[in-house]
């Protein structure tokens, strides 16, 4: 058993492998004590002696039975009881099939023949190899000799004798071979998914990082470089903004953030911008707006955030414009200034664009576009999915 990142215990992929080989030879056993009550029970009349036939069929149930309870318990075939079932099947052969006529030895009547291949089969899947040989070798020869007078009476009884024999070595050799290629598989399998977990921790643990830095970055540290810059002018908006970015950090390490109005949002974000950096932004936007999940609009907010601050930073102007609209299946949010612009194609966008904006946008199935030209202005566009 192993456990998930949630701390649930998951069966590994061996272990299922396991209880599946239990159910097959459960499954196998069934058929041919099922065939063996057929035989004894419509065949009596041709039996020699059919009280040995009937005796062989109870003891035959009940050692499944036992053998059965014992495997279910610990949730796979066990190897030692593999192959006392296999010594007791070369015995009740014997019995079976003195209990028959001699003509009858090679026909239907000698039930245990499927039933001793059964028990290969079991052995076949969960006995090392040199032993199941060995023990189903000795299988083929304790149907030969059980059988050996009716083959004296034909060409036809000999050849079914020897192929029935070659069935023993035959069946296990096939099975052995599958359920080796099905261990291997199963632990390979195992290994992938233990190593999709692995890498699922660490991308988490990274989108976390990944998340605190751009907290970090556009919140706490955006004030600290308003301040450094001196673009707060009084005192009393340099306080209201550190305040502002107090409780929005709070918030976010304690998760007490709230939904709200995509509308409403997008206005305080831009008050708290203009608060802090003396930018002028005219807000344009639809009605009927459409509602994103909260995590979609607080990716959009936070991109709005990060554009703004750039436009105070960077174009040269103390103008911009914010459009909100909802657009296709989603919401888009524009961001548009006349400053100086920049050269897309060559210019480094640095942790603001590459990760707070484009990337913070992708992690929620959404899309962020930068169009810029060198004196012509910046436009930065947003698209969050609706649902």
């Amino acid at each position: 058993m192993r456990t998930d990142p949630g701390g649930d215990a998951q069966p590994n992929a061996p272990g299922q492998l396991r209880q599946a080989k239990l159910l097959l030879w459960l499954a196998i056993r069934l058929v041919h004590l099922g065939q063996g009550a057929i035989s004894v029970g419509v065949g009596w009349s041709a039996y020699r002696e059919p009280r040995v036939a009937l005796a062989v069929l109870v003891v035959a149930v009940a050692e499944s039975a036992t053998i059965a309870r014992l495997d279910l318990r610990r949730g796979r075939l066990l190897p030692g009881l593999a192959m006392l079932d296999t010594i007791l099947s070369a015995a009740a052969l014997v019995a079976v099939g003195f209990a028959m006529p001699m003509r009858d030895r090679t026909t239907s009547l000698d039930w245990m023949l499927p039933y001793a291949v059964g028990a290969v089969v079991g052995l076949a899947l969960c006995e090392r190899a040199w032993r199941g040989i060995v023990a189903s070798l000795a299988l083929a020869l304790t149907y030969v000799g059980s059988t050996l007078a009716d083959a004296r009476h034909g060409a036809g009884s000999r050849a079914t004798v020897v192929a029935n024999a070659a069935s023993f070595p035959g069946f296990f050799t096939i099975v052995a071979l599958v359920s080796h290629f099905a261990d291997h598989m199963a632990d390979a399998l195992d290994h992938a998914r233990q190593a999709a977990i692995e890498s699922g921790e660490r991308l988490a643990v990274l989108r976390e990082r990944r998340r605190s830095q751009r907290l970090i970055h556009d919140s706490a540290l955006q004030t600290l470089e308003a301040i450094a810059s001196g673009r707060f002018v009084e005192e009393h908006a340099m306080r209201a903004q550190a305040r502002l970015e107090a409780t929005r950090l709070r918030a976010e390490l304690t998760g007490a953030t709230s939904e709200g109005a995509l509308a409403l949002r997008v206005a305080e974000v831009i008050y708290e911008v203009e608060a802090a950096n003396g930018l002028r932004v005219e807000l344009v936007g639809t009605p009927g707006l459409l509602e994103p999940p909260y995590a979609v609009g607080d990716a959009l907010l936070a991109a709005t955030r990060e554009a703004l601050v750039n436009v105070a930073k960077h174009a040269g102007v103390v103008h911009a414009v914010v459009r909100v609209r909802s657009q296709g299946e989603g919401v888009e949010i524009v961001v548009r200034d006349e400053g100086r612009g920049f050269d897309t194609a060559s210019a480094d966008g640095g942790f603001g664009i590459e990760h707070s904006i484009t990337g913070r946008m992708a992690d929620v199935g959404g899309v962020a576009r930068v169009s810029s030209e060198p004196g012509f202005g910046t436009r930065v566009q947003l698209w969050g999915p609706g649902s």
